[in-house]
């Protein structure tokens, strides 16, 4: 098992806990947002439980989320109200 299976399997393990500790979104989020019309298409890489993902929605932009941890994807999804694919590139 590398390091990042190791990771991976951490925030699966841990993934209720980390999504009940966000605080919201990232205040930076919304400086980022303004800069585009809603309507427009994100990539979101690292949703973790989906705080700024609903952010994202919510301003109006069509989300596509994703993260490495299957868990956190699902607790996401839930939250968000649309499905946010578990993935993890191995290089």
């Amino acid at each position: 098992m590398g390091a990042g299976d190791v990771t991976i399997e951490l925030y699966n393990a841990k993934a209720a806990e980390y999504a009940a500790n966000e605080n919201g979104p990232n205040p930076r989020l919304f400086a980022f947002l303004k800069r585009w019309k809603p309507g427009g298409r994100i990539l979101e890489l690292g949703t973790g439980g989906g705080a700024d993902a609903k952010a994202i929605i919510e301003a109006g932009f069509v989300l596509d989320a994703t993260d490495g941890s299957s868990e956190l994807a699902a607790i996401a999804s839930v939250r968000i109200g649309q499905p946010v694919r578990a993935r993890l590139k191995r290089c």
